[in-house]
């Protein structure tokens, strides 16, 4: 009984991967027929020691591209790069195609809604096998940049995923080549945190999206050269040498470019413990244990809420996999900006 059972999952897979080639040879054609007689926008980034080629037929979103993920863009293309296909054009064909409806399942594709609008459909896949990500209908106009706030983080996501590596909601910094991740939803002070250290000497990963990666260790890198910050936080710190790109989705806050303190990113960081600022208003900052488990969970939904891509059991054990091992505290953060960054300084040079 085993032997059969183990004949009946081969095929089984065996039929799966036969779907999943035609599925995406289907894809594929469709693109073609799409940008027939056009010349794409080609960007080269590397990321987390990945060579990405984006082929950007959407070419009004090819500064934006670069202007956002600015650190990681190379002067020319690398062997062995994952291709990403960006075009526009009605979703519909696509997302209507019983063939399309039938096989999708299990592959590693998003359709986004963003509603009251339907026809703003997006469709994300990744043809892992062939190396080449499809990004289609990624916005109705350059207008629209400013309401997608991190351009292509699930492109990348899809692109990058291994078992040893995923796209990671969370900010991150250094103290003297050692890592602190800094993790929370949005709106606890990680985005602060991030950049009250980066003004006062730390080095810099990440304010928002990061990819985490466990070889060995685990380290992080970088991707986004923006950052997201309130006026009233910009207020209270000394000059990010950034300027103002335009606000964000609901208004809240601005989205400032610091590809001017590139001087102060790290590639790879090694990153020792991990911490969750909690903002309160006339207290005195300070740190105390954090629940391992606890932390994780909040970690991991964070990322999850964020990307939503729908393969929720295997992102949960796979972002589980990577927090694995490292300590997490509750790092209660002040007014004082400075004062929040000299204790987490005396902290890190106490346990690293």
């Amino acid at each position: 009984m085993e032997t059969i059972g183990k004949e009946e999952m081969q095929l089984l897979e065996e039929r799966r991967t036969r779907r999943r080639r035609a599925l995406f040879a289907e894809l594929d054609n469709r693109f073609r027929q799409a940008t027939a007689g056009q010349e794409p926008e080609v960007i080269h980034l590397r990321i987390a020691g990945v060579a990405l080629r984006i082929d950007c037929y959407f070419r009004e979103l090819a500064g934006p591209i670069r202007q956002q993920l600015a650190y990681c863009c190379r002067d020319r293309g690398e062997g062995g790069e994952i291709v990403l296909r960006i075009w526009g054009e009605p979703p519909a064909p696509y997302l209507s195609s019983p063939f399309w409806a039938r096989y999708r399942d299990g592959l590693c594709v998003a359709t986004e809604y963003v509603e009251p609008y339907w026809s703003r459909q997006r469709l994300i896949a990744h043809d892992r096998e062939g190396r080449i990500g499809y990004l289609l209908n990624p916005l109705l106009s350059v207008m629209e940049v400013p309401s997608q706030g991190h351009l292509l983080f699930r492109s990348i996501y899809l692109a990058l995923l291994e078992d040893n590596r995923s796209l990671f909601h969370a900010a991150a910094v250094g103290w003297k080549g050692r890592g602190v991740l800094i993790c929370g939803r949005g709106g606890r002070g990680k985005s602060t945190l991030a950049l009250s250290c980066l003004v006062s000497g730390f080095q810099y990963v990440s304010d928002d999206y990061l990819i985490l990666e466990r070889n060995g260790g685990l380290f992080v890198h970088p991707i986004y050269s923006i950052v997201t910050l309130s006026r009233e936080m910009q207020a209270k710190l000394p000059p990010l040498w950034g300027y103002y790109l335009h606000c964000n989705y609901n208004g809240t806050k601005d989205v400032l470019d610091i590809s001017a303190r590139h001087c102060s990113f790290v590639q790879r960081l090694p990153i020792e413990l991990g911490i969750f600022p909690e903002v309160r208003p006339g207290e005195r900052p300070s740190v105390e244990p954090m629940h391992p488990g606890q932390a994780v969970v909040h970690a991991v939904h964070s990322t999850i809420r964020q990307t939503s891509l729908g393969e929720l059991p295997e992102q949960v054990c796979r972002l589980t996999g990577l927090l694995k091992d490292i300590p997490f505290y509750r790092f209660t953060v002040g007014e004082d900006l400075a004062e929040n960054v000299a204790v987490l300084q005396k902290f890190l040079e106490e346990k690293m």
